[in-house]
């Protein structure tokens, strides 16, 4: 029986709708800290934790959740941007909410 191609060479790189490349899962060692993109969520996280194929993702807000190593992967700079602005807006969110409860204390 003839063995089905490979569609893509060892090695090479996938281009992302975004504009980002990235290389297979398996070629890739995430790292706390990194900005990966979920592929169960659908959205851009920070990674917080490994253990082993567990990734442990928080969002700007505090929000976790615990995903396998293999479906996040490295963010692109798009989704990157759009973590950063999140946390832009989550912490003016923050400092206008505390602002707020000192006005009401005060009264």
């Amino acid at each position: 029986m003839p063995q089905a191609k490979e569609l893509r060479p060892e090695g090479s790189a996938v281009r992302l709708r975004q504009g980002g490349v990235m290389t297979s899962p398996l070629e890739w060692t995430p790292t706390v800290g990194e900005a990966v993109y979920d592929r169960g969520t659908g959205l851009p996280w920070k990674i917080k934790c490994l253990n082993g194929q567990r990734v442990t993702l928080v969002r700007p807000s505090g929000l976790e959740v615990v995903a396998n190593r293999l479906s996040v992967r490295p963010a692109t700079p798009w989704q990157k941007r759009q973590l950063k602005a999140l946390a832009n807006f989550h912490k003016q969110r923050m400092l206008a909410a505390e602002i707020q409860r000192r006005k009401e204390s005060s009264l």
